[in-house]
């Protein structure tokens, strides 16, 4: 669960001024815009102004002054784009121009996986015989594998109709990309073996969750997902069934390096590969402390079991 004190990601980008009741019932693939006829029929209703109006007065306070802050901001903007040196602006402005940077990151980000999403509809691949991953990654240095990988992920599976509440959260910017990544690599990974009910339950716990939490902890409740769901019930006794299911599951995973270098690793094993595994690693790994001649033990090995299997000796 995330932290009570964080708040609820808010929607955001285009769609930051609808209601929230509006946002529910929002459908993406029949959002049009309007035609002369259609906005001149909404800018004349009564209801429609007195709601302008109410949001013009709720922000008037806010904008005072506002206008001379903007434009030093933009000022800001246009010179740390250039490499120029900020040492003439306001702390104030620097503060806002990053806060405005880093916002618009995240809509590149959903602008990206939308577009990604449309050419995988078509059955576009990506040019040269690259990857999608590959690709994007040709045309934008900055992305590191993970994150072009959980651009192609989302945006390949977001045009599967059963992914269409975590298309809506992450066009709305309440759930960032990476996060749906690991909301569709969970499911991708586990819904071999998984029962259908508790497939569904999780997915909709980790969906829930996934405004609030950062990548880490969403990735931590995935792996208690991961270890509590169960197989299927409806065949119990379909060993055979359940086996080749395992095995489809199986994979190994990287993360990315953290800022000192290290890089994690995760498996997932079916019994029989885990019990081959175990057999040959927890042999070579037990402790080997230094003894004297008479075997008492002098300097004990003080290395953890995960290093011991790491680097047995």
């Amino acid at each position: 669960m995330a932290p009570a004190t964080r708040p609820q990601a808010l929607c955001s980008g285009p769609w930051a001024d609808l209601a929230p009741e509006d946002l529910e019932s929002l459908d993406l693939d029949h959002v049009r815009w309007l035609d002369e006829a259609a906005f001149e029929e909404m800018v004349e209703d009564p209801a429609w102004i007195e709601s302008v109006s109410r949001r013009a007065e709720a922000r008037a306070g806010h904008d005072a002054g506002v206008g001379s802050h903007c434009a030093a901001v933009d000022a800001v903007t246009m010179e740390a784009m250039a490499g120029f040196g900020l040492s003439a602006h306001a702390e104030a402005d620097l503060t806002a121009a990053a806060e405005r940077v880093a916002a618009q990151r995240r809509t590149h980000e959903v602008t990206l996986v939308t577009i990604v999403a449309e050419l995988v509809s078509r059955g576009i691949k990506a040019p040269e015989g690259l990857s999608r991953t590959d690709w994007l990654r040709r045309h934008d240095p900055s992305l590191t594998a993970g994150q072009a990988k959980a651009l192609a992920t989302v945006g390949t599976a977001l045009t599967d109709a059963r992914w269409a509440r975590l298309r809506l959260l992450v066009a709305t910017q309440q759930v960032t990309v990476g996060n749906a990544a690991q909301i569709i690599d969970f499911h991708t990974r586990t819904a071999p073996v998984a029962d259908p009910d508790d497939l569904t339950t999780a997915l909709g716990d980790l969906t829930d969750q996934a405004p609030r939490l950062r990548p880490e902890e969403l990735a931590r409740l995935a792996r208690h997902h991961t270890e509590q769901i169960r197989p299927p019930r409806d065949e119990p006794d379909d060993e055979d069934r359940l086996d080749h299911q395992r095995r489809a599951a199986r994979g190994l995973w990287f993360t990315q390096p953290t800022p000192t270098g290290m890089v994690g690793m995760r498996g997932v094993l079916d019994p029989e590969a885990a019990a081959i595994l175990k057999a040959a690693i927890d042999p070579l790994a037990a402790p080997t402390p230094v003894t004297d001649e008479h075997g008492r033990t002098t300097t004990p090995d003080d290395r953890t079991p995960a290093r011991c299997r790491w680097m047995p000796c």
